[in-house]
């Protein structure tokens, strides 16, 4: 976790010091949101890069650990590819998109089973995809509204896999900063 922090520090920094020139023109080149439905009980980070005009990568994580009825702890995270299908004003990427990508799912508290119903180890990793359907918009010169619906598919990573790929709706109200 702690690598994890350092490498997005460094790469926030990194980033932010090459696009200070590319801020005149309202072209800017990142931005980092955090998703409103998670923010009380699951913090989450979500950094999209343009790498075209029409075109972004989206890094998301989030790490989670709930109790009501029963304990629930995870990690999360993605990384997905944004078309916006804005004809106008696509440098500040105000407009629908369609995304794709790749997840990862461990969870911490679900046990896996062999075959013959022996315990084999605490914490189930899944490999899945994920399509994504929004909307983004500008607040301000600087801050951002992502409102996403999106559905993800899971399957488990390891060799006794004995149920279906899961499937989750996944909802995003984000509000993030440009830069």
């Amino acid at each position: 976790m702690k690598r994890f922090l350092i490498i997005w520090i460094f790469f926030i920094y990194s980033s932010a010091n090459a696009q200070v020139s590319s801020l005149e023109g309202r072209n800017f080149k990142a931005i980092i949101k955090t998703n409103v439905f998670n923010f009380i009980m699951i913090p989450s980070i979500h950094l999209e890069y343009r790498i075209a005009r029409n075109s972004s990568l989206q890094f998301n994580f989030h790490r989670g650990h709930i109790t009501f009825i029963s304990e629930s702890d995870w990690l999360n995270s993605s990384l997905e590819f944004r078309k916006y299908f804005a004809k106008r004003n696509s440098e500040s990427r105000r407009d629908f998109y369609l995304s794709t990508g790749i997840v990862y799912k461990y969870d911490f508290n679900d046990v896996i089973f062999d075959d013959l119903d022996m315990f084999v180890k605490n914490g189930k990793p899944q490999i899945g995809i994920i399509g994504r359907l929004g909307y983004q918009f500008g607040l301000s010169d600087n801050f951002v509204m992502d409102l996403g619906m999106g559905l993800v598919v899971l399957s488990d990573f390891h060799k006794y896999k004995r149920y279906l790929p899961d499937a989750e709706l996944r909802l995003m109200t984000g509000i993030g900063y440009r830069f």
